[in-house]
């Protein structure tokens, strides 16, 4: 009796060993988001609408004051980091949220701690359209910084050491 009950519970086991093996798929490891210029953006900008994690690196030309209306019904001043070669055509916006983070860790001149500089990002693209009735319809992407987990790097340009990422 003994060697069937022995024998039961070894079998019990090998096949709990089994099942657990069978099912436990190890996930692939994450593929690297390839790195994007602000033209691979407005180029492709309908194959990466929803993607949450395109990564894009740009020199910052300037920042944009945005006035942003929001479903609630308020509106914001959004400021936007800019490259100069793209015509308006992208933009990564600093929301309000990541406006806070920096400034609670003593970033308050934001064109002083952008401007100039080299930016990777990291984030969701959307899109907006602009143009009227009679008038051809322009598209401008955007991803949107809502903390500092979406800045992956800030480089003083000509450097290759990043500067205050935060």
């Amino acid at each position: 009796m003994n060697i069937r009950l022995t024998m039961n519970v070894l079998f019990c086991l090998v096949l709990l060993c089994a099942v657990a093996h069978a099912t436990d798929e190890t996930p692939a490891p994450a593929k690297a988001q390839p790195m994007l210029s602000p033209e691979d953006i407005i180029e492709n900008g309908p194959e990466l609408m929803n993607q949450q994690n395109t990564v894009v690196r740009f020199q910052v030309a300037s920042i944009l004051k945005v006035p942003t209306h929001y479903p609630d019904g308020s509106e914001h001043e959004v400021l936007h980091l800019a490259p100069n070669r793209v015509d308006g055509k992208f933009t990564a916006s600093i929301e309000p949220e990541f406006l806070h983070q920096l400034q609670s860790i003593g970033i308050d001149d934001i064109s002083k701690h952008f401007v100039g500089k080299t930016v990777t990002v990291q984030g969701h693209v959307s899109n907006r359209s602009i143009g009227g009735f009679g008038s051809p319809v322009h598209w401008t992407y955007h991803i949107a910084l809502t903390s500092c987990d979406n800045v992956l790097s800030v480089t003083v340009r000509n450097q290759g050491s990043p500067a205050n990422r935060r």
